[in-house]
C-alpha cells in the first residue's frame, strides 16, 4: 500500500505584513482571513484585454468573474449554488474543507453574485458580493497549510489568489522563500492556466526539520495591475522525507483496467497544473501527460480501446482515446468547444467500443448536450425524452453506469437521476436536492447512488427508495462507488477516508485510507481494489 501526504482541514491563517502588527518584534501577527464566511469575487475577465502572451497561460472566457470562499468558512457545507442575481447565470461547485477555489460564472461589473451553501443537518448559508473593478487580490488557500509540520522535502509551495495574477510581476523580487535569513533559490511560475495559483519550485530539496517562510510581496500584481494589499507570508516546517515516488498525482479521480497488470488512473499532477494519467503494469505506475487541465474519468472496452475525459486549458470539454499505442484527442460536438464558462467530461461508461456514454458537467451553451454517446465513429449529444433537463439540472451530471445498452443511469446535480431504457430518457429527483456524486450497480434490479452529502439510495428495478438506505454522519461526503457483485458494493468517503461495504444485507465499515479522503475507487475483484486519495496517494487494497 502506498502512502500519501495528509489532507489539510484547517481554516486559512496567513500573516499579512503591514496589515497585522508585530507583537514581539520578531515578525507579523497571524490573522484569520476572514473571521466569517465572505464571498470573494474577482474582476470580470473580458477575454479581449490582452490576457494572453507572457502575462498568463491562456485567454479567459468573455465576461466571466471568479468566485471563491476560504476553507473553513462554512464547516459542514457540501455544495454551493452560485447565481448571478441580475442575469440568472448559475453554476454549482462542491466545497472542500468548508470552502472552494475560484469558480467561474458569467458576470460584469455591477452584478450581484449570491452563493447558497448547503449541507446535511445544517441550515443553508447564503453569502453575496457585488462584481467590482480593481479588486485587491486576496489569498484563498495555501499549500502547505499555514503552520504545517512534516512538510515533504521535495514540496512545491503555492498560494491560490482570488484574482488571476500577472506572471510578469512574479519574480525573485516579489516571490521569495526564506530559510532563516537566507534566500532559497528556485523558480516562480503560475500553477494553472489562468494564473490564480502562484507557485515556487525550490531548485534543491528543502532541509529536513527546518522552518521556512514563503512571501509574496506588494510587487506582485494581478492582471489588472492591482497589487496585493500587503506582503503575504506563509510559514511551515519540513519533516525528514520526500513525497514517495508512487505519489504521482495531486488528486486521483478514477481508475479502470483489464487485469492486475493493466490498470489506468486519471487525475491531476501534484502541483495541480496539468492533467495526468498513469498505467500500472503490475509492478510500477508509468505516468503520461495529455494536453488537458484535469482528467476525471477513464473507461475502456479492452486494453487497446481506452477513453479518458476532463477539460482542457481553455476550460472546454476534453476527450482522448488510447488505441494500444498512443493517446489522441477526440473531436466532440461543437457546442462543447464554446462553453461560456467551463464544461467537462465527468463520467464514462459503455458496453462496447461502439456504445459509450459520457456525463457532462458545467455551463453548456443553450441546447447543448448534457450527455454524450459514442457509436464507434463519433460523439454526439443525447437529451431525447428529457425536455426539462436544461432548466432542472443546470449544472449537469457526474457519473454514468448501466447493466446493458437498454438500462443506463446517469446522476448529478441537485439529486437528479436520468434513465435510458433503450428508447428514451426519463428524469427523477432523489436525494433531497443534494448532488449525487457516485453510482454503481450489480444488475438492473440492484443499483446504488450516493449523495455528496451523507446518504445512499437504492433502485430495485422498478423504483428508487423513497428514503435513504443509509444515512451516515453529517460530515460524510460520498464521492466514489464501485463493486464486483450484489454482495460486494463499496463506497468511499472523501472526508474521512473510510470505505463502506454493502454485503447484501447491511452497510458496514470495510477499510480506510491513512490520513486521506477517498476520491477514486475501482474494484476489479474483491481482492484487487484501487483507491485514489484526495492528497494524491494511490492505495492498493487486497482484502
Amino acid at each position: 500500500m502506498q502512502s500519501s501526504s495528509s489532507v489539510s482541514r484547517v481554516t486559512l491563517a496567513i500573516a499579512m505584513l503591514g496589515m497585522a502588527s508585530c507583537n514581539d518584534g520578531t515578525g507579523p501577527e497571524s490573522i484569520q482571513l476572514p473571521s466569517r464566511a465572505f464571498l470573494m469575487v474577482s474582476d470580470p475577465l473580458t477575454g479581449s484585454g490582452g490576457l494572453g502572451g507572457s502575462r498568463v497561460a491562456t485567454v479567459a472566457p468573455s465576461n466571466v468573474a471568479y468566485v471563491s470562499l476560504i476553507p473553513g468558512s462554512v464547516p459542514g457545507g457540501v455544495e454551493a449554488d452560485i447565481v448571478n442575481r441580475g442575469t440568472g447565470a448559475s453554476i454549482t461547485t462542491v466545497l472542500v474543507d468548508g470552502g472552494f477555489d475560484p469558480t467561474p460564472i458569467a458576470a460584469t461589473v455591477g452584478d450581484t453574485v449570491v452563493a447558497t451553501i448547503s449541507g446535511p443537518g445544517t441550515s443553508p448559508v447564503q453569502v453575496a458580493n457585488v462584481v467590482r473593478a480593481n479588486v485587491v487580490p486576496t489569498p484563498v488557500r495555501t499549500s502547505p497549510r499555514p503552520g504545517a509540520r512534516d512538510v515533504p522535502l521535495n514540496s512545491t509551495v503555492s498560494i491560490v489568489f482570488s484574482q488571476p495574477m500577472d506572471l510578469s510581476t512574479l519574480d525573485s523580487t516579489s516571490v521569495k522563500l526564506w530559510k532563516g535569513n537566507v534566500l532559497v533559490p528556485g523558480t516562480v511560475r503560475l500553477g494553472d492556466s489562468l494564473g490564480f495559483r502562484v507557485q515556487f519550485v525550490p531548485s534543491n530539496p528543502l532541509a529536513p526539520r527546518t522552518g521556512y517562510r514563503f512571501e509574496v510581496s506588494r510587487g506582485a500584481r494581478d492582471l489588472f495591475g492591482v497589487a496585493v494589499a500587503a506582503t503575504v507570508q506563509l510559514s511551515f516546517t519540513t519533516g525528514e522525507g520526500t513525497v514517495p515516488p508512487g505519489d504521482l498525482f495531486g488528486m486521483v479521480y478514477d481508475f479502470w483496467g483489464t487485469s492486475g497488470s493493466n490498470v489506468w488512473a486519471v487525475g491531476t499532477d501534484p502541483s495541480d497544473t496539468f492533467a495526468l494519467l498513469a498505467r500500472y503494469d503490475g509492478k510500477t505506475w508509468q505516468p503520461t501527460t495529455l494536453q488537458a487541465s484535469q482528467l476525471f474519468a477513464v473507461w475502456g472496452s479492452s486494453s487497446s480501446d481506452v477513453y479518458a475525459g476532463g477539460f482542457d486549458n481553455q476550460s472546454q470539454a476534453f476527450m482522448a482515446h488510447f488505441d494500444g499505442t498512443a493517446w489522441l484527442r477526440m473531436a466532440l460536438p461543437a457546442a462543447l468547444n464554446s462553453c461560456p464558462v467551463q464544461c467537462m467530461i465527468r463520467g464514462l461508461w459503455g458496453t462496447s467500443s461502439s456504445n459509450i456514454y459520457a456525463a457532462i458537467q458545467g455551463q453548456v451553451p443553450p441546447g447543448g448536450p448534457r450527455i454524450l454517446h459514442y457509436d464507434g465513429v463519433s460523439w454526439s449529444g443525447v437529451i431525447t425524452g428529457v425536455a426539462a433537463v436544461d432548466t432542472l439540472i443546470f449544472n449537469g451530471f457526474v457519473r454514468v453506469w448501466g447493466s446493458s445498452a437498454s438500462d443506463v443511469f446517469v446522476v448529478g446535480s441537485r439529486g437528479w437521476v436520468l434513465h435510458f431504457d433503450g428508447a428514451s430518457w426519463t428524469a427523477q429527483q432523489i436525494a433531497d436536492g443534494y448532488p449525487l456524486g457516485s453510482l454503481w450497480g450489480s444488475g438492473p434490479n440492484n443499483v446504488f447512488a450516493a449523495s455528496r452529502a451523507n446518504t445512499i439510495y437504492h433502485y430495485d428495478g422498478s423504483a428508487w427508495s423513497s428514503s435513504p438506505v443509509l444515512t451516515a454522519s453529517a460530515s460524510t461526503n460520498f464521492w466514489s462507488m464501485t463493486g464486483t457483485s450484489a454482495t460486494h458494493v463499496l463506497v468511499g468517503d472523501a472526508n474521512s477516508g473510510n470505505i463502506l461495504q454493502w454485503n447484501g444485507t447491511t452497510w458496514a465499515w470495510a477499510d480506510s485510507l491513512p490520513d486521506d479522503g477517498v476520491i477514486g475507487l475501482w474494484a476489479r475483484t474483491p481482492t484487487d481494489i484501487w483507491a485514489g486519495g484526495a492528497s494524491g496517494g494511490i492505495f492498493h487494497l487486497t482484502q
